[in-house]
């Protein structure tokens, strides 16, 4: 059986790979083509509640800083969940929720009505067609 884990390779060993600082890359997403201002100013707060210091930091459900030793005891897993749980509900005060379902009650209610009308139509041209 082999054993879990990263390959044990001396710093000598041409498998490991050596990066030069010149050959690094920095990847730059312009948003500002993608999002309007109201989502780029949406994104701009949610960023700054969660690193209010701009500094990495662990947050629930989002980021959490792992050493070496918590890998090896996931077995080696780099699966992001296994590491950064579940972000804790956000809950919006502003929420309806009684009249959400009134809305979707009518709405329904609506699809309904259509859906037999519809119905009606079909079997109308199927007996039409004498089907």
């Amino acid at each position: 059986m082999r054993p879990c884990g990263p390959p044990q390779l001396a710093d000598d060993d041409p498998r490991v790979p050596r990066v030069k600082a010149e050959d690094l890359a920095i990847l730059f997403v312009d948003g500002a083509k993608a999002w309007d201002d109201a989502v780029r100013d949406r994104q701009v707060v949610w960023l700054q509640d969660r690193f209010p210091n701009a500094e990495l930091q662990a947050v629930p459900g989002l980021v959490k800083l792992v050493d070496r030793k918590e890998i090896e005891a996931a077995d080696w897993s780099l699966t992001p969940g296994r590491y950064v749980g579940v972000a804790p509900p956000e809950e919006d005060e502003d929420f309806d929720f009684e009249q959400t379902l009134r809305d979707i009650h009518v709405e329904l209610a609506d699809l309904n009505k259509e859906a037999v009308e519809l119905a009606a139509k079909i079997q109308a041209n199927f007996e039409e067609i004498g089907i």
